[in-house]
């Protein structure tokens, strides 16, 4: 007889591995390109974004912001259950950037970037025996200008 534990876990197994949104996307696919979006910049000289983490998506993807000015992101983890990040890991242009977020809640990240560039950030989330976030396409863009 097999073990319950064991079995309970090869179900969840099966059934993740056929939802359809926690499938990584077939080879040779692109999703089209994001759109930018820029930080608005309020009276107290704040740029400010709020981006939304879902099940392997940042919404906005791709992010424009004004250098030498303070950034502040409201992230919001839309996933019932998965914790997501946003890591970007620029340590040599002085952003060295890491917030987690629990499923359903919101987090702060606040960061002055000094220095025109492009950046990648991603969610480093990985669930056993599955690609991690990032590889299943959970990126954006940060663009400094």
């Amino acid at each position: 007889m097999q073990n319950p534990i064991l079995r309970v876990t090869s179900v969840v197994i099966l059934l993740l591995m056929s939802a359809p949104s926690l499938r990584a996307e077939e080879p040779g696919t692109t999703a089209a390109p994001a759109t930018p979006v820029t930080a608005e910049t309020g009276a107290d000289g704040i740029q400010r974004l709020s981006i939304t983490l879902d099940s392997y998506s940042f919404t906005p993807a791709s992010i424009v912001v004004e250098a030498g000015k303070p950034v502040e992101f409201t992230l919001q983890n839309v996933a019932t259950l998965a914790p997501h990040s946003f890591k970007l890991d620029a340590v040599e242009d002085g952003l060295d950037l890491y917030q987690e977020v629990e499923a359903g809640k919101t987090a702060i990240l606040s960061f002055t970037p000094a220095k025109p560039g492009v950046y990648e950030f991603y969610c480093d989330k990985k669930l056993a025996l599955f690609p991690s976030h990032r590889k299943k396409g959970m990126v954006g863009k940060l663009e400094v200008r």
